[in-house]
């Protein structure tokens, strides 16, 4: 007599994790005279003439993010070469695909520095970027590619994403027409978050170059804006051009939105602060401190929502991480630095605000 056999159904999978979004923002990137040379230094090691050896300490958390920025606070113009001197900046070309490999892939490029090599250089820059297939925003050839917003496109999600300045060396906008950067203008970045939402963008995030140098707080002004145009529809900004941390918020608007305001990422590599000593540079060692900023979007009802914001510190390394005098960045806390994190992190800490800053 046969028995039969009941099968049970095997238990359900459990349910796919829900989606998520994370991007990364980081700082000021200025190629120094000191920063190149040590470029040199690594290139019989690093690839793209030694570049790939400045990021490689921070490279793992930025290339593991969906989107990526920075703020390019220099112009890429070998052929137009403008002398550099003094503060008047310009990139070599292999710093474009170091920051590539690096994970980075959107660059913002209204502050400034842009015009530094001219308009011409500007315009040069930009063909250099686009050639590395790497985004940009708030310069272009044009007013409407200086100011509309970029659709990115991330793991699912679509990123609004738009650049503006308040900061300008030089002012060399002329006819709309003409090649431009997206001078500060309220209106105009609320339009344009506006359309990018219309257009399918279900975060907008602004980079904006503002405040004071070496300021550790932003003034009332900038508190103010930050109101409008989180208000206004903005869902993040990412803040420039002090060279040194300040505070980060978190705001609800009045149609219940999570947003938030960096008001400054600091340097994330530059050669400021050379002449830090622990018991008696603490202006340089603020501009040495940095981190990258890790954000993350989910969606919830069929809306994305802001979920997580958190600040990987970083410092710029001149060989107080151990492994000699070089100049790099590194993540505080994390491998290769991590004996030095106690001397930084709670003063990177007290310039964010606490609760902000994850080590590791």
């Amino acid at each position: 007599m046969e028995v039969a056999r009941i099968l049970e159904a095997p238990p359900p999978l459990p349910p796919p994790p829900p989606p998520l979004l994370e991007l990364v923002a980081v700082g000021d990137m200025i190629p120094h005279d000191s920063v190149k040379a040590a470029a040199d230094r690594y290139a019989r090691s690093y690839g793209n003439e030694g570049w790939d050896g400045l990021f490689e300490g921070v490279a793992p958390a930025i290339q593991a993010a969906d989107l990526a920025f920075v703020n390019l606070e220099t112009p890429v113009a070998p052929v137009t070469q403008v002398p550099v001197v003094n503060v008047v900046f310009d990139g070599p070309l292999a710093m474009l695909p170091a920051l590539k490999n690096a994970g980075f892939d959107a660059l913002s490029l209204a502050n400034n520095h842009v015009w530094d090599q001219g308009v011409s250089g500007m315009v040069e820059t930009v063909g250099h970027i686009e050639a590395e297939g790497l985004q940009y925003a708030g310069a272009g050839r044009d007013c409407a590619a200086a100011t509309t917003a970029k659709l990115l496109q991330a793991d699912g999600f679509t990123v609004g994403w738009i650049s503006t300045t308040d900061v300008h060396n030089y002012y060399r906008n002329r006819r709309p027409q003409d090649p431009c950067v997206f001078k500060l203008d309220v209106p105009k970045i609320l339009a344009e978050g506006k359309k990018a939402r219309e257009a399918g963008a279900e975060v907008v995030i602004l980079s904006i170059h503002w405040g004071i140098e070496y300021q550790t707080q932003p003034r009332d002004n900038e508190r103010l804006l930050a109101t409008q145009l989180l208000e206004g529809g903005i869902d993040g900004i990412f803040g420039h051009h002090p060279h040194v941390l300040q505070p980060i918020e978190e705001f609800f608007t009045a149609d219940g939105r999570r947003t938030f305001v960096a008001y400054s990422l600091g340097n994330f590599l530059t050669g400021q602060g050379a002449g830090y000593k622990p018991a008696s540079s603490l202006r340089d060692g603020l501009r040495r401190d940095s981190g990258i900023l890790r954000v993350h979007y989910g969606r919830q009802e069929g809306k994305v929502v802001l979920e997580d914001l958190a600040l990987l510190p970083t410092w710029t390394d001149w060989g107080e991480c151990g492994g000699g005098r070089r100049l790099r960045v590194m993540l505080l806390g994390g491998p290769g630095c991590a004996e030095f994190g106690p001397v930084r992190v709670p003063l990177i800490r007290r310039a964010v605000g606490e609760g902000w800053v994850r080590e590791g």
